[in-house]
């Protein structure tokens, strides 16, 4: 949630409408955000939740209305994002492949270090 709330914030805030095309692991959270601000009050298709293939995102991307994209997933993902969006002078952001590493130094409290490394890997998933 933490990924799409560093992306979304910033894009609305900057008077942007966003397309939220999440992980078909986690469908719901899209529709929660879109939901979430249409009850705030805010336009219709500020936020806006997509739910299709990654083959449909790339030709979306194409749409001249898109002028930034936000990737965040596996290498493999952000090779297509990239391949979708390098025939376009845009902007895109990709962060990948974290599998949230983590050193535990030689006198930490290992029950505590354990605790919150499991903790930080579950905030920034889905």
């Amino acid at each position: 949630l933490i990924c799409t709330i560093n992306s979304l914030i910033p894009a609305i805030s900057c008077g942007n409408a966003v397309v939220l095309k999440i992980s078909s692991r986690t469908p719901l959270v899209a529709n929660a955000f879109q939901d979430a601000f249409e009850r705030a009050g805010a336009p219709p298709g500020l936020v806006s939740a997509l739910h299709t293939s990654h083959q449909v995102i790339a030709k979306v991307i194409q749409d001249p209305s898109i002028q930034h994209v936000v990737f965040t997933g596996s290498v493999e993902g952000g090779y297509k994002m990239n391949e979708a969006t390098k025939n376009r002078f845009i902007y895109s952001t990709l962060e990948l492949g974290g599998k949230d590493p983590a050193y535990v130094a030689c006198d930490a409290k290992l029950q505590e270090a354990v605790e919150t490394i499991v903790d930080g890997a579950m905030y920034n998933a889905g």
